[in-house]
């Protein structure tokens, strides 16, 4: 009885590793959403008025989400920018956020913490304008990733702990 248990359990272990898999996908095009809504709203804001970085940084940090805190950080450091640069705080604003993007989404992201609050608006705006069409492209494949990859994610793992659970017994 003990070992049918034992089995039952790696079956499910193997199934929860693939359902977390599947989440991971599902996180990744929530987290991509919420940085083209935050570009989107951040180049709107530049094109519309000329407030001050800090300004900027407060209105896409007030909204629930997945970037609040990056926002936020990001914000806290520009009062440091005399020991960093806003591109360090920027980039360590995005990597600790732990967003689940994979390299090559983020990747635009960080670029724009080399241009952002350096240039002039037009610039910035066209910095941001690409950064969006980057992460439309990684949208659009991460939406494809989860279609394809979050049902065989859940398949391997129930088959990885069926197999295991087989081998054990």
């Amino acid at each position: 009885m003990t070992r049918w248990l034992g089995a039952a359990l790696v079956v499910c272990g193997g199934l929860w590793l693939g359902l977390g898999r599947a989440r991971w996908h599902q996180g990744r095009v929530k987290a991509l959403r919420a940085l083209l809504l935050a570009l989107d709203q951040l180049e709107r804001d530049l094109r519309e008025t000329a407030r001050p970085m800090a300004d900027l940084l407060a209105g896409l940090a007030e909204p629930e989400g997945p970037l609040r805190a990056c926002f936020t950080e990001c914000r806290a450091g520009l009062a440091d920018l005399e020991a960093r640069s806003f591109e360090a705080v920027w980039t360590r604003a995005f990597r600790r956020a732990a967003l689940p993007l994979a390299e090559e989404d983020l990747e635009p992201v960080l670029a724009l913490g080399r241009v952002l609050g350096r240039y002039d608006q037009e610039s910035q705006r066209k910095a941001i304008q690409g950064a969006g069409q980057a992460l439309g492209r990684s949208l659009d494949q991460a939406l494809a990733d989860r279609a394809r990859l979050g049902r065989l994610d859940c398949v391997l793992g129930a088959s990885a702990g069926l197999l295991a659970a087989i081998l054990l017994l």
